[in-house]
């Protein structure tokens, strides 16, 4: 969707973001506002709406409607298989795990249900973003990071006591636990 200026529907307010690497189907490419009230537009949707990105209400329609990784940037693998089960359910087969997973049932007529477990199951690596020059960005997917043996201990559920989260928690960012 292109745009005269920095105008979408009217809003002189809205300026032109840099994506984080050439494709990416994820970060929106017009916001507007600041701080709390800072926004995204959608331009996957017709017509295009803004979404506010503190509350993660962005980050939640890109990837449970469009079913977009907020981490890839890109659409999120297709079933395998598909098949019909009962009363309009279906299900797919996981390339991933593979296991049968609903991707719709008589309640839920999207693909929501498919994009959540994609979003928890489905390893994507991060690519490297454009002009990278930070110590945050230096490290690749494929890359494992120091280990500082003293910064926490975990305890025998798996929490990390310091900071509350899961030690499989992957810090390359490349899949959640």
């Amino acid at each position: 969707m292109e745009f005269e200026g920095s105008e979408i529907h009217g809003d002189p307010t809205a300026r032109k973001q840099k994506l984080r690497y050439e494709g990416d189907q994820y970060t929106p490419q017009w916001v507007r506002n600041t701080g709390q009230a800072k926004e995204g537009f959608c331009d996957t949707c017709e017509p295009g709406k803004w979404l506010q990105l503190k509350n993660s209400a962005f980050w939640y329609h890109k990837q449970f409607f469009h079913g977009i990784s907020s981490v890839s940037g890109k659409v999120f693998s297709d079933p395998v298989q598909t098949r019909q089960m009962e009363q309009d359910d279906i299900e797919g087969l996981c390339h991933q795990c593979n296991e049968w997973i609903p991707i719709s049932n008589h309640k839920r007529q999207n693909s929501m249900l498919w994009y959540r477990h994609a979003h928890k199951c489905h390893i994507y690596h991060k690519p490297k973003t454009q002009g990278q020059g930070s110590n945050r960005s230096s490290f690749s997917a494929g890359q494992p990071l120091p280990v500082f043996p003293d910064a926490h201990s975990t305890t025998q559920n798996g929490a990390n006591e310091s900071m509350g989260t899961p030690n499989n928690y992957d810090l390359n960012n490349t899949t959640r636990g």
